[in-house]
C-alpha cells in the first residue's frame, strides 16, 4: 500500500463522536495538490435522499454513517453530472437492523450528490473533504 494510499485510509477513518484526522487531509492535500484544506462535518445540514452539488472548484471527498432500521438492507451513494444523480459510487448493505453502515466516496466539482436508504436511515455522521 502506497502512502497516499494509507493517508487515504486514515482520511476516511473517523471516530464514534465524529472527530476526523486533519494531519492526513493534509499530508493528502501535499501529495494530490488536491488543495484539501477543510473538513467539516455537516451532519445537521444533510438529509438522506436530498441531492447536494459541489461548487468549491475542486473534488471533495464523503463519508456518511448512517443506522438502518430494517435488515437486509442497503446505503447507497449517487453521484455524477445529472440532476439527480444516477451512477452508484458505493453500496454497503447490512443484515442486522440497527446496525451502522457507512459509505465514502469523490465528488467532482459541479457533480451532484445524494445518499439513499433502503429503509428509514438515520445518520450518525456526515463529513466532507475539501
Amino acid at each position: 500500500m502506497s502512502v497516499m494510499q494509507k493517508q487515504l485510509r486514515v482520511l476516511t477513518e473517523h471516530n464514534s463522536d465524529g472527530t476526523h484526522n486533519q494531519a492526513a487531509a493534509t499530508t493528502l492535500q501535499t501529495k494530490t495538490g488536491w488543495g484539501i484544506t477543510t473538513q467539516t462535518n455537516v451532519s445537521a445540514s444533510r438529509v438522506v435522499g436530498n441531492v447536494y452539488q459541489n461548487t468549491s472548484g475542486k473534488p471533495m471527498w464523503v463519508r456518511v454513517s448512517a443506522s438502518l432500521a430494517s435488515q437486509n438492507t442497503f446505503l447507497t451513494a449517487l453521484s455524477d453530472g445529472a440532476n439527480p444523480p444516477v451512477l452508484k459510487v458505493d453500496e454497503m448493505d447490512t443484515a442486522t437492523n440497527g446496525r451502522t453502515i457507512t459509505v465514502g466516496f469523490w465528488v467532482l466539482n459541479d457533480h451532484f450528490y445524494k445518499i439513499v436508504a433502503g429503509s428509514t436511515a438515520t445518520v450518525g455522521v456526515w463529513v466532507e473533504w475539501n
